[in-house]
């Protein structure tokens, strides 16, 4: 292969790398890496553009010695088949589609959020089916069985379908500490101690707001002692999503959890019932308050919220929530 044409095959990689670049730095200047990646893999995102850009540095330098005709060959390749761009015009064309696809979505697809298309596709967990039934009266299987429940159930569930309402394991014995009359409320066993020591900070409180911080861990623990926070006041905001099946005043508050990026994301929401809430299209951002109750949906029974104010809201910066386990050690 000519030095000219192997150049042009360096100035390629380096446009494909110097963009790839580019386009991680934009999402981090614009605040928009969060709709792709989890907090705690953006670091690693960060130095991927970093490596890209140095890459491209080498590709251009490499360019422009086989442009102008300084490539030093090895003597033990005198026929060019060691050249990196020594394959068919047919693999040169697979190898760059391989970039340049991705990078035709980028320019033709808007950065966006994760909505209800795909709510509609992996189905939802509705708070109640997570922990069970008895989660209201005793320690369910733990942290562990509520938070792998809470992780695999809504990709796993088909549109329109709640989890199984019974498939926390039966609770342990509970191990209490003596002097705290809400254990006998919020008995826990050794993998749902920090469940139990949220729950009551949260009981004792007049209304519950639930903020984006601590999310998961504060959904988790209301719904694994759900009978206790019947009546309890709360404020919650999502994105509006309704299925087939649902009555016109009923819709799901919902988020998408995120563990390390947007592929991983679970889907989980409240019922909201009342008829503040006939006209909301999907996708609506709200901030909803009522009170926590139950109902029936789908053979389980799960917690709902009597909505009392319903207020249209922009759509934040972070439309995720993420899992924070040291959020149990702080006061909500």
């Amino acid at each position: 292969m000519s030095t000219r044409k192997l150049g042009i095959h360096y100035f390629l990689r380096t446009g494909i790398l110097a963009f790839f670049a580019y386009y991680i730095l934009r999402l981090v200047k614009h605040n928009q890496l969060i709709i792709y990646i989890g907090p705690r893999m953006q670091f690693y995102v960060k130095l991927a553009a970093i490596g890209f850009y140095l890459l491209a540095v080498l590709q251009l330098l490499l360019a422009f010695r086989a442009w102008w005709g300084a490539r030093r060959q090895d003597p033990s390749c005198e026929c060019g088949s060691c050249s990196p761009a020594s394959m068919s015009a047919a693999g040169h064309s697979f190898f760059y589609a391989l970039f340049a696809v991705p990078l035709l979505l980028v320019l033709l697809l808007p950065d966006q959020a994760l909505g209800s298309s795909l709510v509609d596709k992996k189905g939802i967990t509705l708070t109640g089916a997570i922990a069970g039934n008895t989660a209201g009266t005793s320690g369910g299987a733990g942290a562990a069985a509520a938070n792998k429940a809470a992780s695999d159930a809504a990709p796993s569930a088909s549109p329109g379908q709640t989890p199984g309402a019974g498939s926390a394991a039966a609770p342990a014995p509970a191990a209490v500490a003596a002097g705290d009359p809400l254990d006998a409320l919020f008995p826990y066993d050794e993998y749902s101690e920090d469940l139990a020591i949220l729950a009551k900070k949260l009981y004792k409180k007049d209304s519950i707001s639930i903020k984006d911080k601590g999310f998961m861990e504060t959904v988790t623990s209301i719904d694994f002692y759900m009978n206790n926070f019947v009546g309890k006041k709360v404020e919650i905001s999502g994105f509006v999503y309704r299925e087939e099946g649902m009555t016109e005043d009923q819709f799901v508050v919902s988020r998408f959890a995120v563990q390390c990026c947007s592929a991983d994301a679970a889907p989980f929401g409240f019922m909201v019932e009342g008829s503040l809430g006939k006209n909301l299209k999907k996708d609506t951002w709200v901030n909803v308050s009522g009170t926590l109750g139950t109902t029936m949906y789908g053979g389980n029974e799960i917690l709902k919220i009597d909505a009392t104010r319903i207020q249209r809201i922009e759509a934040p910066a972070t439309p995720y929530v993420f899992p924070d386990m040291d959020y149990f050690k702080t006061d909500p």
